[in-house]
């Protein structure tokens, strides 16, 4: 899955408002950048011609909301660049960003993540728990364009109203729940959902976060091939706590935050509870951005198209 980058202006100071004015100018020099072309272009002779749509200008199209016709989109992007007499048709566009790997926008993301965790942290503006940041990973169900091509690759699901089934891929994300910012996610055919784990989340940890899961992840079992690999221990000690929620019913969690000083029985309750964040973050996908509204059905187009949210 590659990302698209949605900038959420929640600017209150000046400080803020001059980060945000390096991030464009960040992002501007970063599309703009040769290596960044020649690392993300499908063909080496892609954008290497003066055209109407160069890889910058297609990247950012990518990145826009397409609520509206494909046509409209460009002509007002063009309109907005005071370009009326060199707007491009849908069909070239189209053919255009056939032109850019889907890594590409995973990079971006990666990219703007990092500029805030190292930029937003010297002015104070990370928040934190503990000293942690605090990081949880879920997964969802995204309805995918029905092509012979995404029925190829990813799964159908089927109910007696429907015997075709519809297709969809399985997604999961690590998200920063006290930031509200998305640090990694993916799509691939329906699966186990640990797997994005090691696919993909586990290349973004860092030993200052705390990685909140739900009980799906709690087999440690699957993980083993993947410890062995990475010279991790064969067992790990575990506390495990006790918490009665307002109904009554009782949840025990599991966690490697074995300092009883630091780390009190009270405070588990709370921190599991910020898992809801991520929770919320797909309901905005789905429900807001419209995450499965696709601008187009090809491979490449969805999995270019699927859509983060990066909330400065």
């Amino acid at each position: 899955m590659a990302i698209a980058v949605i900038i959420y202006w929640g600017m209150c100071n000046e400080y803020k408002k001059n980060l945000a004015a390096l991030l464009i100018i960040y992002l501007r020099e970063y599309l703009m950048n040769t290596d960044t072309i020649s690392s993300f272009r499908t063909k080496d002779a892609d954008f290497t011609r003066t055209r109407k749509l160069p890889f910058w200008r297609v990247a950012t199209l990518i990145l826009r909301s397409w609520k509206a016709s494909l046509q409209n989109r460009i002509n007002k992007f063009f309109n907005d660049l005071d370009l009326l007499e060199n707007i491009p048709t849908a069909s070239a566009f189209c053919q255009a960003r056939e032109k850019i790997k889907p890594e590409f926008f995973k990079a971006l993301n990666e990219n703007v993540v990092k500029f805030f965790y190292d930029n937003y942290e010297k002015q104070g503006f990370v928040k934190r728990w503990k000293g942690h940041l605090l990081w949880a990973v879920d997964g969802s169900y995204i309805n995918i364009p029905d092509t012979v091509e995404t029925r190829g690759k990813y799964g159908i699901q089927t109910h007696i109203f429907n015997d075709e089934g519809v297709v969809q891929a399985l997604a999961s994300f690590l998200y920063d729940v006290l930031n509200e910012i998305n640090i990694n996610s993916g799509i691939a055919e329906t699966k186990i959902e640990k797997s994005f784990i090691f696919d993909g989340h586990s290349k973004q940890y860092r030993k200052d976060a705390i990685i909140i899961y739900d009980r799906l992840y709690s087999d440690y079992s699957v993980q083993k091939k993947f410890a062995k690999e990475n010279g991790l221990p064969d067992e790990v000690t575990v506390r495990l706590v006790k918490v009665e929620l307002e109904n009554g019913e009782i949840e025990v969690l599991m966690t490697s935050l074995l300092n009883e000083e630091k780390y009190k029985l009270e405070d588990f309750k709370w921190l599991y509870s910020r898992r809801w964040g991520v929770e919320t973050y797909l309901d905005r996908l789905k429900n807001q951005l419209e995450v499965e509204r696709f601008s187009s059905e090809k491979l490449t187009g969805i999995e270019q198209g699927e859509t983060t949210q990066v909330r400065l």
